[in-house]
């Protein structure tokens, strides 16, 4: 039997107010697109110092042109509401998968945050493909928690097309990071 004293949740919003969420999506041309969207808190911050604030907010360019060609960039905001002085976490994050030619392909992603003036992941890779195979390799340099720890990943894949693959789910991770990637047999 656990003896230790109840003790209530933490409220990171006043009673009776919920936070208000929204998106815009904007198709500009056949390729170009816009997002945007954000979610304002009318309640107040966890220390009473703010009144209506913005929780998270972000705008989105995406270009998905025919040919395998695909580009983003985006910028984020995250306001910490757990810290005294409400960090406001604000990332760019910028990402392509841009066929050079008919047969080779690059994967890159920059992920940089701005609070911390320092990149938060970076993605580089190369595809090489012909009608009946393909081989991927990329490097993943990221940053492991938040005492500046860095890890790195090298992903290698060979498929075989309509047979099988060989080394890590590469399609599953561009799909994860890539905005607008989707994989095609």
């Amino acid at each position: 039997m656990d003896l230790r004293p109840f003790r209530k949740p933490i409220l990171f919003y006043e009673k009776g107010t919920s936070s208000l969420v929204g998106e815009i999506l904007a198709r500009v041309t056949q390729h170009w697109k816009v997002n945007m969207g954000g979610e304002w808190n009318p309640g107040s911050n966890v220390h009473n110092t703010r009144k209506g604030y913005t929780q998270r907010s972000y705008i989105q360019l995406n270009y998905h042109g025919s040919d395998n060609h695909i580009f983003n960039i985006a910028y984020r905001l995250n306001r910490n509401t757990l810290l005294i002085d409400d960090d406001i976490n604000e990332q760019v994050d910028i990402s392509t998968k841009w066929a050079l030619n008919q047969n080779y392909s690059i994967i890159a992603r920059s992920l940089y945050s701005l609070l911390n003036d320092n990149l938060t992941e970076g993605v580089f890779g190369l595809e090489y493909q012909t009608c009946c195979w393909r081989t991927r390799f990329i490097i993943r340099d990221f940053l492991s928690d938040s005492s500046g720890e860095r890890d790195k990943s090298l992903f290698f894949q060979f498929e075989l097309k309509g047979l099988g693959k060989l080394g890590n789910d590469i399609d599953g991770f561009i799909e994860r990071n890539i905005y607008g990637y989707k994989y095609r047999d």
